[in-house]
């Protein structure tokens, strides 16, 4: 059985009991849930056999943060940068709706639906799918994402989609822009918590640095390694990572250490493109923090 990539989420996960959504929202009906995870839920809505995906985030209880009006702004300047750039954002705002007599408040953003997961886009089409491909695709959807002044900072295999045979990066929630006003790069920074998905985390996120192109870029090759060899050492560990357990570095530590060990070791595995996407992860840990890096050698 092919693991659950979508467990693996460093992000505190929504408690899904009970939980119930809009059966209408802006004329579209709802139809089910697509996947739980971050700071809320994603559903799909129909109207007219028109397809929207619109995620949902509780603004009461515990969760009083907005990553939806911040993934809105990043999208926003996405399509700004790129003219049909998907997936393409529609509307945000606040949503009411009653639940055993409760009103439960929630931001939402609604976005166009794209078709499906690149896991099981992959795994339904390997036979006649070339990885290199696929490496390219994700590689160039998230060029276009970086040439707009944007780092993804959650790069996971979760957060890879696809539409007519395109690749699609989804999930801005936690995105920023780089550059600063003054056209001056962000500065490297330290003590940081480590930030996204530890699963494919590179090694500066864990040791606590800001993160740059660089760290996208590495935690892309790693859903890249995934997609060949399924799962990769360190996958039962990170399904046990909670960012708000302080005494998780312990197990942060563990996991970059299983990312070093199968470095040193890359020449026991028999398949060349595992040695290969090794190599690339220290080429890319040798590229400076604010340096562009080098798409075409990639």
């Amino acid at each position: 059985m092919r693991p659950n990539y979508s467990r693996l989420s460093t992000q505190p996960q929504e408690n899904s009991d009970d939980q119930c959504y809009p059966p209408l929202m802006k004329g579209f009906k709802f139809d089910r849930i697509l996947g739980r995870g971050g700071y809320g839920c994603v559903c799909l809505y129909v109207k007219n056999d028109i397809k929207v995906a619109i995620k949902f985030e509780k603004t009461d209880g515990n969760f009083q943060v907005n990553t939806i009006l911040n993934e809105s702004l990043i999208l926003k300047k996405l399509s700004k940068n790129k003219v049909n750039f998907e997936p393409a954002y529609i509307d945000h705002g606040l949503a009411k709706h009653a639940m055993k007599g409760k009103e439960i408040n929630y931001n939402y953003l609604m976005l166009s639906y794209l078709d499906e997961p690149l896991a099981d886009y992959y795994q339904r089409k390997k036979q006649s799918l070339n990885i290199s491909k696929i490496f390219l695709g994700m590689l160039d959807a998230l060029q276009q994402i970086h040439d707009a002044g944007i780092i993804h900072r959650d790069i996971s295999l979760n957060n890879f989609m696809v539409k007519n045979d395109s690749i699609k990066i989804i999930d801005f929630g936690t995105s920023r822009e780089y550059m600063l006003r003054d056209n001056q790069h962000i500065s490297l920074q330290t003590g940081k918590q480590l930030r996204g998905t530890t699963y494919t985390a590179s090694s500066f996120n864990h040791q606590g640095y800001e993160l740059s192109r660089r760290d996208d870029i590495i935690s892309m090759i790693y859903c890249a390694m995934t997609l060949i060899l399924d799962k990769l050492p360190w996958y039962e560990e990170s399904l046990n990572y909670n960012a708000k357990d302080a005494q998780q570095q312990i197990l942060s530590s563990s996991i970059l250490q299983k990312k070093i060990e199968m470095f040193e070791k890359r020449q026991d595995f028999e398949d060349d493109r595992i040695i290969k996407l090794l190599e690339l992860i220290k080429t890319i840990e040798k590229c400076s923090f604010d340096k562009r890096p080098d798409y075409q050698y990639i």
